[in-house]
């Protein structure tokens, strides 16, 4: 054994932690670290000894094993489940003698930089930078011990690679990817950590101050969505009591002027929300707008069956989707800023404690599939660098990511706010009171007014509606980008933020203008809805493939889908083919009622004759492949490229034959020119042919008039 691994061996044991011969890994001070952004930070063992332990997976076909479970259980210890295993945190120092014939994964638990604790797992990550041949990087792969199975562009993320293992020990795991990391070549390589999730609550205001929707007097008491005045005093406000001074007289229009947007939309509900958190509820019952959720601890994902509950403010996870659609006009809830929109809640993490970097990776992954353009995640853990990439690849795809800044008032440098929010692509949001100034507890970096480590925003946290915490400032703000959203689908992720920045109150907090505290200051969204964006403007927010048509509005049942590759869409080899699939609703996960039936090698397809139903609104989307099915494939059958879902609605003006708006004469000519011919051009009555019908269709509208002509033609060029 090497010096090293002999001095981190002795730490670990001085700390009840089991470890033995060639089980340890150290730095040459022989303190135990990762590497993080190509530097090693040092990480410390729990000063209690704990150890997460895996009692039983489904992954090898292994039953629990009930005797350790037994033994834990008597030592108080508790059982959760995540992923495809059962795990358990333990600071039973008899698990050291148990060492060799438990043959359960086992590994200490770790602190770090922020304090926040996590432990390697048997899984890990790992990205090569951009030109590094393919040959390399399998030779690479094939070096890591216990390799099991290799999934590459993990749950769409291009360039991950996520590594299943049959490791049994965490440091071993850790050895190996720090190795990586420092190999030439990776970008980084890091365990799939399982992570404290620290819950960026502070406590639930409860009593008058759970505020009733616009029909009800109480909404009064609701300062975060329209300040008047009022006395705000939420009581006890558990471990940072001594810090929040109540009751507070708020100052008039210190607020996210909520009615005054209402009068120009509540929301689209074709905007979409994830809300990342402890939950995925669903139902009739439910008081925000949502669609079905989805539990991210396990993979594949799975979509939450409908329940019966209420979703109580008390799950954390449902008082952060109430934020962002809490139903408006409803007597017994609070309304979020964007009712009218839907949210999604996606389980990432267990309870209040415990994530996995491949939940949130998963999570993001899955959105981008499915047209989803806000996050919220009002969690705190460990940075890590998969999880960052993620975040980059929902970034690319046009999502725009928020993420509450903590709740330990002013930290030191080195630490910073937490992450998600600390993260390039996230923006972090702090906290607010009602007259305008900084929660005392809501985190920031001295001096920091810009980069990934300074807060972005700050809205109203405390004693608002559903709690405190910047727990609700940020899914406040997500809300308000998913309002821009509503009124401009078109506008990317990038310019959202622009007109968040510009149309910020820059009053609030210690100085006029942008500050270390509450950065651009408090996001107002009438005037972010009412900002110009001629600047602004784009075309719709950017996909893995350019889609050219059909437009948002179609005038036939046989529209013709045409598309481009993306740039960066990089197949492998071979013969790229396409399909084509069509449904009703991509995220409700009706079925696929249409696909076409052999795979294309044209980047355009007419529909067939009779499939679509006027005034109906579809979504479609393509998928690529190089036909390959080896692990290695960047695009394979088993795992297309897929685009983003697109909406189209079909609104078929009778008699128009030629399709330019209006029924004249000239659909006489394009009847004859196309006469007992298939194809759109020329079917009056949309029923797939060119005959006699349609004659009569055109004499029958003579002179009706549709949409602009400019909505209905579009060319596959």
């Amino acid at each position: 054994m090497s010096l090293k691994h002999r001095a981190a061996a002795a730490l670990i044991a001085s700390v009840g932690v089991f470890a033995h011969a060639g089980h340890a890994l150290a730095a040459d001070d022989g303190t135990p670290y990762r590497v993080l952004k190509g530097e090693r930070r040092p990480l410390r063992l729990d000063p209690e000894g704990k150890v997460l332990v895996l009692l039983g997976s489904a992954r090898d076909g292994e039953v629990e094993r009930s005797g350790l479970r037994d033994h834990l259980a008597a030592e108080g210890t508790e059982a959760f489940s995540m992923g495809e295993g059962v795990w358990a945190i333990s600071k039973a120092d008899g698990l050291a003698a148990r060492d060799e014939g438990i043959g359960a994964f086992r590994a200490p638990v770790l602190i770090g930089e922020t304090g926040l604790w996590l432990a390697p797992t048997p899984d890990m990550f790992v990205k090569f930078v951009d030109g590094v041949k393919e040959a390399s990087i399998q030779s690479t792969l094939a070096t890591i011990p216990g390799a099991m199975k290799i999934t590459r562009d993990y749950y769409g993320i291009k360039g991950l690679i996520h590594v299943e293992t049959s490791m049994t020990f965490g440091l071993d795991v850790l050895d190996v990817t720090n190795s990586l990391a420092e190999s030439e070549g990776v970008q980084f390589a890091e365990p799939d950590w399982l992570s404290e999730a620290r819950s960026a609550q502070l406590c639930s205001a409860g009593g008058g101050w759970v505020s009733n929707p616009p029909n009800d007097p109480s909404y009064a008491s609701d300062w975060a969505l329209n300040n008047v005045g009022q006395v705000v005093n939420c009581g006890s406000v558990g471990e940072f009591g001594d810090c929040i001074t109540t009751p507070v007289t708020g100052v008039a229009d210190v607020d996210l002027d909520a009615p005054q947007a209402w009068n120009i939309t509540i929301g689209d509900p074709d905007v979409l929300v994830l809300v990342m958190d402890d939950a995925a509820e669903s139902g009739p019952n439910v008081p925000f707008n949502h669609v079905a959720g989805w539990d991210f601890t396990v993979s594949p994902p799975v979509q939450v069956a409908s329940t019966m509950g209420l979703c109580p403010s008390t799950l954390h996870a449902c008082a952060v989707a109430k934020c962002v659609t809490g139903l408006i006009n409803d007597s017994t809830e609070s309304v979020g800023i964007a009712p009218g929109c839907r949210v999604i809640l996606g389980k990432v993490r267990v309870g209040e404690a415990i994530t996995w970097s491949s939940n949130t990776i998963r999570a993001l992954g899955w959105a981008m599939s499915v047209g989803v353009r806000v996050t919220n995640h009002s969690s705190a853990f460990e940075t890590t660098e998969a999880v960052e990439e993620a975040y980059e690849a929902a970034a690319a795809a046009g999502m725009i990511h928020f993420a509450g800044a903590g709740n330990f008032g002013e930290v030191e440098s080195g630490s910073g706010i937490v992450a998600p929010a600390r993260l390039p692509h996230v923006l972090a949001v702090g906290a607010i009171r009602a007259d305008g100034d900084r929660a005392c507890w809501s985190q920031y970096l001295g001096g920091v007014t810009s980069g990934p480590e300074a807060v972005d925003f700050a809205a109203p946290g405390e004693c608002v509606a559903l709690g405190t915490g910047t727990s609700f400032s940020s899914p406040y703000t997500a809300g308000v980008a998913a309002l821009v959203l509503s009124r401009n689908p078109s506008l990317t992720a990038a310019a959202v933020e622009e007109i968040l920045r510009n149309t910020a109150d820059h009053t609030v907090g210690p100085v006029v203008g942008i500050d270390d505290e509450t950065g651009e200051g408090l996001p107002k969204a009438c005037a972010a809805l009412t900002y110009s964006t001629t600047e602004l403007m784009t075309d719709a927010a950017p996909g893995r493939f350019a889609r050219i048509g059909p437009p948002a509005t179609v005038v036939q049942n046989r529209p013709t889908f045409c598309w481009e590759a993306a740039p960066d869409l990089d197949l492998a080899s071979g013969t790229v083919t396409y399909v084509v699939e069509i449904t009703m609703d991509p995220v409700e996960q009706s079925p696929v009622f249409y696909h076409t039936s052999a795979e294309l090698t044209t980047t355009s397809y007419l529909l067939p004759n009779n499939l679509l139903v006027n005034g109906q609104s579809y979504y479609w989307r393509v998928k690529a492949s190089d036909g390959s099915t080896g692990p290695f494939r960047y695009s394979n059958r088993d795992d297309p490229y897929l685009s983003t879902w697109r909406r189209f609605t079909v609104n078929i003006v009778p008699g128009d034959a030629d399709h330019n708006g209006v029924v004249d004469f000239e659909d006489f000519i394009a009847i004859n020119v196309r006469w007992l011919t298939h194809g759109p051009r020329g079917d009056a009555d949309g029923n797939g042919i060119v005959d006699s019908d349609d004659h009569s269709s055109v004499l029958a509208n003579w002179l009706d008039t549709g949409a602009s002509s400019s909505n209905w033609e579009y060319a596959c060029n």
